[in-house]
Formats: structure tokens, C-alpha cells, sequence
């Protein structure tokens, strides 16, 4: 649905002429550094965007912000092209709609795809019809309380949006309303919503859950899907959900339009018996479904109801109504229908491919129970059903197949039988109750004879006990093997050589004692010397008694057991405290270390007490020598600090001056130099530096000294002539208007400084009157023209049609009213009623339905003479810009026009090919219209030539600041190497710095202080003018 516009040469819009009038696109140049100076050419920024009768403007500013304002509704588009910021709107990045706008009209916003975010304020009530349409950088929209109406297709493909907030009070939700939102995942559907409209979410790949209000009363949801509010009718299940198989729930009577459309996840939809209508387009597409029943409740299937799904085996009732197309040509379809006894009999099977479809037992929870003998041939697998009841010896006719069968063995079931110690084990089998044969599959077909297993021989179950060598008080046995069934013992793993248990028993070996004592901290034993002898306890060992303890020890001589020699105590060894001699406290000084008063043992040892209580070391005791040094930092130099020892006078802590950031205490000047003091922060020590003479730095006055020579700015401090430049001519201004008895005056001033540089004479108009046409146009209905005082008439044209503007839309039921004027002049002169249009929007197709032809009527053209498309360039050199075209051939003038207040005004009028347009101001974008005229009547608007000029030609500063700080940044001057910041103090201007970028910080400034500056541009060797409309005045922030 993308649409371009392309410009229209001459010769193809004389041609448009005989139908409508067709405007040339906007022209202009894209930054032309000229003399220093840019110009940028644009399509309009700002204008009306509103209804007929509504107020409603915008504007769009540098950052991409489209602001909508006024009062009323925001007009309809029948395109996008229609849209006033149409060749903007890919610098749209934002739409701000402000209060007092009541309604968005259709195709607004549409492919506006830089669009990311938009501001509804209360009070709004509309979106129209694809208002958003394409705008696919959009990812959220919030509507506001108090809404109504979101037209058809508003959001149709916003692919980026993945949140919509809905608040209470939209009651409509129009068709298509968010087709192909690929990146929404769910939504909420307020109470007050009354109305949904034809395929909303359509292909909405990302879409999991639809939420509905509980206190709708229209509505509701389960499972994210969307119903009536009494759940009678399905009306759309979400795209994005995972789900391979769905049950529509109990109660549904209508499957919507729409409702699975697209849904290639789904390979299984069970709907439930009392559904009755599957509506138009209901599963189209989706392309997963392997089978659908529909149950026999069902009585008609709508238009394109299951078409392109491939692969679907489809069950349906015959005698139904079934639309067109409703099933794609490879589908296979089963018609049955229902008897009497709730019987399922298939009457028809068609199939595109293949030779046969299984046939499930049971269809719309109805036992299958015959197929047409004509389409048995076609069936597959199968379970078989007869009216008689077959057994494993005699047959019955399928009903479904037409095939004789017997019936199924009447099986038991008999587990296996492990095997005992006299007889074999038996296998698992089934045996049938009516032929007595035994199977050993559950199903009966595999049968056997024998059902001993050859596996499980009777046998012993046998387990062994091992051989366990006897001790000193317990018996031993040799390996033997015990039956677990038959409880016999014997001496062999097969079972063959019976035993006893006295057979196998080892008797027990007896103690054999030790002539050595065993000893412990308790007693004294004799050990038994046999390897397993069970005794651990020695109080139960021969000879076990308590120790008898010998003498008690001493310093050399354990204490031990008179009987077994066991060491009871230890020898006490050294005790210091019998060996200690008293050592006296040594001073200390400056110099040496002192000792603390201590006692010394014999063996070396120091102690602190005569007990020896308390070791300690020499290091311990020792007094360290130690200076008296002062808490006042002394200092004789300019290097370092110390602290002085009061007793020896020696220095310690010697360390350097920490000095301050210096402090100016005499200023130098530019004839003398200054002293620099700088203070130490720890000692308060001094020390001082020379300050250079100061170099001259210009004091400059903003406003211009001048004379006959040129304009410079003064220096206060000097007599040096800054920023000299001569003159620069206007073009003369009228100051005393002359009469026909009195001459004029005109004064030439220098456009910068203001300067008279020279006057003339204008001479008196005598008898000869001078026209004045003035700039209002005149009309009648055929001509316009400027028209002087005397009655004299001159740029005499036929009038241009707009082609017809649309001040009444059309709609379904109401007619419109398109009125025809002249573009030039404005003059109306006829209206016409556009019929109703008398259709809506196809829901399938997400795109505006062409409008209705209209009558054609003649269009007032100019005479044919004009047939050269009219070129203009521009170049730009300060203040001034320079328009030039190429000559047309017999043209009599050149007319140029300047857009001010909302129109075109003429400036100039000239028979050359370029004017100069002098006194532009810096910042600002200019409009300028060119036309020419041929026997005296004017060029129409097809051969004429608009251009927007945006004149830049020195810095415009912008200031932000915090408490102690200032930002500068300004935007590029063409050809500029480098910007000088200024800083406008009592009336002069001194320069702070000079820098390449567009931005400079100011630091260390006094919070909530008024700071002017001025930034001037370095351009073709010299400095760009200042003057005081160009100070930036600025406050820093309040502490």
C-alpha cells in the first residue's frame, strides 16, 4: 500500500491542466556553503491539519516531534500524499496530540515508519480509518479513557507494536483494526467495548491472549480466545498460540468468520455437538489440519469455510448447507449420516488422492456402523462392526467393509508357575472357553501345546554356608548347601550327596596363655597367643589384677608397678622455680635500651615472678630507647617539615611541603609583574613565585564604532581597530516620500553597523503619476490583477483552479461537498455535491477502496503562451541571498514574492535574470516565490518556481547550566576552521578561548549568577560580527 509521488515536469502539468491543477513539489538546496553561509531547503514544518469548521494545527519541530493543537478533529485523507507533512514524514519520530483535538482522521499518520511513539490526551474520541496504517517503528500506544471509536485497519500493519493499552470507554473496535500487528502478544478488552469488527487481529503471528473485561457485557474470554459474552459464538482464536490441538468448548452455536484463519499450528479442532454454523473463512489456510469432525448438529458450512487446507480429512453431515469453496480440491471428504438408533452410516467418500481413508469406530460420539457399498473400496483401516456377534468358530459379514470375519477367542489369563523341588514350572498362557485351545499371546493367535517351561526343570533351590574355622571356645564347620523348600542339608552345590550337621561341624581349639605380662593404665594380664581367640575384655584374661606402684618419682626417676614394671608416672624433670636468681631493672635513654627487672633460671630461661609462673624473653623486658620529639612542625627551608627532639634536638618525621594551589598576593599587569604565595597545609611554611607581566587581551564593545572608512569594535584597553570591515550598501531606503510638487529623499545604510553612507534625490513625480499597485489581488469571475488607485491594472491572469478541495467528506450514506477556487486570488467560484460513496472497506483487503468518479468540469486556464518551467538557484553571502534563473523567452518581468503572515507578498520586481534580497537574519528560513509575466499576464503557479532558504552566517548559542558550571553548544557555520567564546562584561566583549567544537563547559562559576557570553565563528580569515541581539544570557543553578 506504499504510495509515491513523483514531480511533475512542465509539459506533463500543462497536460494535468485539462483535468485538475496539480502543485509543484517544493524545491530547494540541501547546505550550500557559500561566503561562510548555509542554505538548507525543507517542505513546510507547520500548518493546518484540521477539519472543516475545526481549528487544528501542526507543527514539527528539529527533533522529530509532530505536534498536534487546536480545537477540533484532525482532517480525513482519501491518501497518504494528501497528508500536509507528507514529504516529512519520514523525519516524524513522535506524535504529541494535545488536549482540545477531538478526533485523529483517516490515513493521518499513515507509513509515517519512523514513527515510535504517539501522546493521546483525554478528550480525544476517534482514530480514524488506517490513521496508523504501515507505521511500523510504532511499538506502544496507550488509548485514554473517554475514547469511543478505533476506525477499520488504524493500526493495520504497526509489525513493531507489541502493547496497546485500551482504557474503559472504547465502545468500537473497528475492522481490520490491528491486521498484521505481528509483534502484539496480547491484549485487554475493556467493559465498555459493545462492538468488534470483521478479522481485528488478522494475522497477528505473535498474538497468545485476548483478555476480557469480566464486567462486559458483550464479551468474554477463555483461554485467550474470544467469545460472545454468553459463549454461544466463537469468534477468534489467537495466532500465536502453541497448541497443536483444540476443543472448542460445550454450549458453542456459531463458529465466527475468520475465527481459525491462518492458523497453520493447529493439526486437530474437535468441535462439540450443538454447533450448528461454521462461518465464511472460519479455518481457511490452515494449513496443519489432518482432521475435523463436524458433528451432525451442524447445518451449514460458509463460503471458503476450510479452503487451502491441503491434507484434512473431513467428517460431514450430509443434507447440509454447504457454500462455495468451501473445501480446497485435496481435501478428502466423508458424508454420513445419523439413523434412528443414533447409528453412524457414510453415505459418500471423496477422495483427491490416494485409493483409501481409515474410518474411525465412533463420529460425533456415534458408533460407525456401515459405509455404502458403493464407496467401500475406499476404506482403509478400520475396526469391524456386524448386526451378529462372531466367535473363534464362526463368522459374521462387516458392515463396513463387506468382509466375513470371525469373532475373537473368549480367553483366560494363567500366570506362570515357578518350578518345585519335584516338578518342572509352567509358562504363561491364555486359554479360550469356547475351542479349548491355549495361546501364549494375549490376542490368541500364537497356540501351543505344552505348557511346561524348559526353562524351569524341577529342582533344589540350594543355599550355601561357608566354611568357618573353629576358635578357642567355639566350633568351626566345613561348606555345606541347605535346600530352601525341602529344609535338606549337603556337601555338594548340585544336591546330589545328602549330610548332617554333626558331619560338617569342627570342634572348638582351647586357650594356649603367655608367660609375658600385657599391661595397660589399668592392670596387668597374661595374653591368650592363639590368633582367633574371641577374647577382647583383659579383665576376663588369666592373671588380671591392678597395678601395685612403686616409689613416687622425682626430678630424674619415674614412678612404676612393682609387678609388671608399667610406668605410672613420669620423672618430674627441671623445675625452674628451684633455680632462680633476681635480676635488677637497667634504664634506658635516648640512645640505648633499658631491661625490666626479671628472674634468670640456671637452665636460661626468664621468668617475670619467683614462682616461674610467668615466661617470658629478653625482648619482652626490654625498655626501647626512644627520643621526646614535639607535636609542632618546625621548619627552616622551603623543602620540607619536621619534629624536633626536645632532649638531643634530633628531626624525625622530616617530610615535604604539601603547598596549596598558590594564592596571587600583589596581581600582576601588563607593566609589572606579581607575586605568587603559596602555603603549606600541614606547617603554615611560606614560600613565593614571580607572576609574569600580563599579555594584552582585547576588551572589546559590542556595539560598533564607525566612520566614512568602515565599522570596527573598540578596544578599552587599546587603540588597535578590531574586526574592521568596510561598509557593506543596502539598497536604500525611502525616508521622505516625494509628491508630484516635492522631491524625496533615499538613504543608503551599511547593513551591519547601521551607517549612512550616502542619500539621493528622489525626484518629484510632476505630472507623470507613478502607479502603485499595491499587493491585494482583485478579481472578477474570470481575471485577477494588482489594480492602482487611478484604475490602471497590471499583472492581469485568468484565474487557477485548486483543482477542487474536499471541505465535506463523503461517506456510506451521506453526501460531500468539494468547492472549486483560484489558488492565486482565493475568488470561489462554484461548488459541487460529491454523492455518498455507499460501500465500506473489504475486510479481506486492508486498503482504501477507490473512490467514486465525479463529473469533470472545465478549469480556467492561462493562455498557452506559457510554455517554459521557470528554475531558480540561490546563493547566499551574509545577509544577503542572491536569486537567479535562467532567461524565458519574451518575458516582460520577473516577479518575486516573499511568504509573510500566511502568504505571498511581492518584494521585486525586476527584468533581469537574479535579484538580491538584502538584511536577512541570521537562524532564520525564508519562503520565496518567482514568477514572470508575458504580455502583461502573469505565469500560472505550474510554471513558476517556490524555494525554501534557511540563512546561517555566525553561531547561535544555546546555554544549559548546573550550580557551578555553564554548556555552550551552538550548530556549525559553514567554512568555519575554529569559534571564539566571549564573555560580555560591562559592555565589552573579552575572549575566553578558541576551540574546533561545537560545544565548550565553563567551570568554577558562582551559583545563581547572571553570566552573558557571546560565540563568534572564524570564517574565510576573519571573525564573524557580533552585536548584542546575538548574547546568550544565562543564570547557573541555585545551591
Amino acid at each position: 500500500m506504499k504510495k509515491q509521488i513523483k514531480r511533475i515536469t512542465a509539459v506533463a502539468a500543462a497536460a494535468a491542466l485539462a483535468i485538475s491543477f496539480t502543485f509543484p513539489a517544493e524545491l530547494g538546496l540541501a547546505d550550500l556553503g557559500v561566503g561562510g553561509n548555509a542554505i538548507a531547503a525543507s517542505a513546510a514544518s507547520s500548518g493546518n491539519c484540521g477539519d472543516s469548521g475545526s481549528n487544528v494545527t501542526w507543527l514539527l519541530d528539529d527533533n522529530g516531534t509532530l505536534t498536534i493543537s487546536g480545537s477540533g478533529k484532525i482532517e480525513d485523507y482519501r491518501s497518504d500524499i494528501d497528508q500536509p507533512w507528507y514529504s516529512n514524514r519520514s523525519d516524524i519520530t513522535s506524535v504529541v496530540i494535545e488536549p482540545g483535538v477531538t478526533s485523529i482522521g483517516s490515513q493521518a499518520f499513515y507509513e509515517c515508519s519512523n514513527l515510535t511513539s504517539i501522546t493521546i490526551p483525554s478528550g480525544l474520541t476517534s482514530i480514524g480509518e488506517q490513521a496508523f496504517g504501515n507505521c511500523t517503528g510504532l511499538t506502544s500506544i496507550t488509548i485514554p479513557s473517554g475514547f469511543i471509536s478505533i476506525g477499520d485497519y488504524a493500526f493495520w500493519n504497526c509489525t513493531g507494536l507489541t502493547s496497546i493499552t485500551i482504557q474503559n470507554g472504547v465502545t468500537s473496535i473497528g475492522t481490520g483494526a490491528f491486521w498484521n500487528c505481528t509483534g502484539l502478544t496480547s491484549i485487554t478488552i475493556p467493559s465498555s467495548v459493545t462492538s468488534i469488527g470483521v478479522n481485528v487481529f488478522y494475522n497477528c503471528t505473535g498474538l497468545t491472549d485476548i483478555t476480557v473485561d469480566s464486567n462486559n457485557s458483550s464479551f468474554c474470554s477463555e483461554s485467550g480466545v474470544l467469545f460472545n459474552k454468553d459463549k454461544t459464538t466463537l469468534i477468534y482464536y489467537p495466532l500465536g498460540k502453541n497448541d497443536s490441538s483444540y476443543t472448542i468448548p460445550d454450549g458453542v452455536t456459531v463458529i465466527e468468520q475468520y475465527a481459525f484463519y491462518c492458523n497453520s499450528k493447529l493439526t486437530s479442532v474437535t468441535i462439540p455437538s450443538g454447533v450448528t454454523s461454521i462461518g465464511e473463512m472460519a479455518f481457511r489456510e490452515c494449513s496443519g489440519l489432518t482432521s475435523v469432525i463436524v458433528p451432525s448438529s451442524v447445518t451449514s458450512i460458509e463460503y471458503n469455510a476450510f479452503w487451502c487446507c491441503f491434507n484434512l480429512i473431513i467428517y460431514i453431515p450430509g443434507g447440509i448447507t454447504i457454500g462455495i469453496d468451501a473445501f480446497y480440491s485435496t481435501a478428502a471428504k466423508i458424508t454420513y449420516t445419523v439413523d434412528s438408533s443414533n447409528n453412524v452410516k457414510i453415505t459418500d467418500i471423496s477422495l483427491s488422492s490416494g485409493n483409501t481413508v481409515d474410518i474411525p469406530p465412533e463420529i460425533d460420539g456415534k458408533t460407525v456402523i456401515a459405509v455404502d457399498e458403493d464407496h467401500r473400496h475406499k476404506v482403509g483401516n478400520h475396526t469391524c462392526v456386524t448386526n451378529t456377534t462372531p466367535t473363534c468358530i464362526k463368522k459374521a459379514t462387516c458392515g463396513i467393509c463387506g468382509q466375513d470375519y470371525y469373532g475373537d477367542h473368549d480367553l483366560s489369563h494363567h500366570n506362570a508357575v515357578p518350578h518345585t523341588c519335584t516338578a518342572d514350572g509352567t509358562v504363561e498362557y491364555w486359554d479360550c472357553s469356547v475351542c479349548g485351545k491355549k495361546f501364549s499371546d494375549p490376542n490368541g493367535t500364537a497356540e501351543i501345546t505344552n505348557i511346561a517351561d524348559p526353562n524351569d526343570p524341577a529342582r533344589h533351590s540350594l543355599v550355601k554356608t561357608d566354611e568357618k574355622a573353629p576358635t578357642c571356645t567355639d566350633n568351626g564347620n566345613r561348606a555345606y548347601w541347605t535346600c530352601t523348600e525341602c529344609r535338606n542339608i549337603f556337601s555338594d552345590d548340585a544336591g546330589l550327596n545328602p549330610t548332617t550337621l554333626a558331619e560338617v561341624t569342627v570342634s572348638a581349639t582351647g586357650h594356649t596363655w603367655s608367660n609375658d605380662w600385657s599391661s595397660d593404665g589399668t592392670g596387668h594380664w597374661h595374653d591368650c597367643v592363639n590368633a582367633n581367640c574371641p577374647i577382647t575384655e583383659n579383665n576376663q584374661k588369666v592373671g588380671y589384677a591392678v597395678h601395685t606402684p612403686g616409689a613416687d618419682a622425682t626430678e630424674t626417676t619415674p614412678q612404676t608397678c612393682d609387678v609388671c614394671g608399667y610406668e605410672l608416672a613420669p620423672a618430674l624433670g627441671h623445675i625452674h622455680a628451684n633455680h632462680l636468681t633476681f635480676i635488677a631493672e637497667v634504664s634506658e635513654n635516648c640512645t640505648a635500651d633499658g631491661v625490666k627487672a626479671h628472674y634468670e633460671c640456671e637452665c636460661g630461661k626468664l621468668f617475670a615472678d619467683d614462682q616461674a609462673a610467668t615466661e617470658v624473653t629478653l625482648e619482652s623486658l626490654k625498655i626501647a630507647a626512644h627520643h621526646t620529639y614535639g607535636t609542632d612542625w618546625e621548619s627552616d627551608n622551603d623543602e620540607n617539615h619536621y619534629h624536633v627532639c626536645s632532649v638531643c634536638s634530633d628531626k624525625a618525621d622530616v617530610t615535604p611541603h604539601s603547598y596549596d594551589n598558590g594564592v596571587i598576593t600583589t596581581p600582576a599587569t601588563e607593566t609589572t609583574e606579581g607575586v605568587k604565595t603559596y602555603t603549606c597545609s600541614v606547617c603554615h611554611h611560606t614560600k613565593t613565585e614571580t607572576v609574569p607581566k600580563l599579555s594584552h587581551t582585547h576588551s572589546l564593545s559590542v556595539d560598533y564604532s564607525k566612520d566614512e572608512t568602515g565599522h570596527w569594535h573598540t578596544c578599552s584597553g587599546c587603540t588597535e581597530k578590531v574586526d574592521f570591515e568596510a561598509h557593506t550598501e543596502d539598497s536604500g531606503t525611502v525616508t521622505v516620500q516625494p509628491t508630484e510638487t516635492t522631491e524625496g529623499i533615499r538613504v543608503y545604510s551599511c547593513t551591519v553597523c547601521g551607517y549612512v553612507i550616502r542619500t539621493e534625490t528622489v525626484p518629484a513625480l510632476n505630472s507623470e503619476h507613478t502607479h502603485s499597485y499595491g499587493t491585494a489581488w482583485k478579481y472578477d469571475s474570470t481575471n485577477h490583477w494588482h489594480e492602482c488607485s487611478c484604475g490602471e491594472k497590471t499583472d492581469i491572469s485568468q484565474h487557477i483552479s485548486n483543482g477542487g478541495v474536499i471541505t465535506v467528506p463523503p461517506t456510506a450514506t451521506t453526501a460531500g461537498v468539494r468547492v472549486y477556487s483560484c489558488y492565486i486570488c482565493g475568488y470561489a467560484f462554484r461548488t459541487e455535491t460529491i454523492p455518498a460513496t455507499g460501500y465500506d472497506y473489504y475486510p479481506t483487503y486492508p486498503s482504501y477502496p477507490a473512490y467514486p468518479t465525479y463529473p469533470t468540469y472545465p478549469v480556467f486556464l492561462t493562455p498557452s503562451v506559457f510554455t517554459e518551467e521557470l528554475t531558480v538557484n540561490a546563493e547566499a553571502d551574509g545577509s544577503m541571498v542572491t536569486l537567479s534563473w535562467d532567461k524565458i523567452e519574451n518575458a516582460d518581468k520577473y516577479y518575486v514574492y516573499q511568504y509573510k503572515d500566511g502568504k505571498y507578498v511581492k518584494v521585486k520586481t525586476t527584468t533581469d535574470t537574479s535579484v538580491t534580497l538584502k538584511g536577512l537574519k541570521n537562524g532564520e528560513t525564508y519562503k520565496f516565490l518567482v514568477r514572470y509575466s508575458i504580455g502583461r499576464k502573469l505565469s500560472p503557479m505550474t510554471y513558476s518556481y517556490k524555494i525554501t532558504v534557511k540563512v546561517y552566517y555566525k553561531p547561535i548559542a544555546k546555554a544549559a547550566s548546573t550550580e557551578n558550571s555553564i554548556k555552550l553548544t551552538w550548530q556549525a557555520v559553514p567554512n568555519a576552521e575554529k569559534y571564539a567564546i566571549c564573555k560580555y562584561v560591562d559592555g565589552k566583549a573579552v575572549k575566553l578561548c578558541e576551540t574546533e567544537k561545537l560545544a565548550v563547559r565553563i567551570n568554577k562559576l558562582t551559583p545563581d549568577t547572571e553570566y552573558q557570553y557571546i560565540v563568534r565563528a572564524y570564517v574565510d580569515g576573519k571573525w564573524t560580527t557580533m552585536t548584542k541581539s546575538d548574547i546568550v544570557t544565562v543564570n547557573t543553578d541555585a545551591e
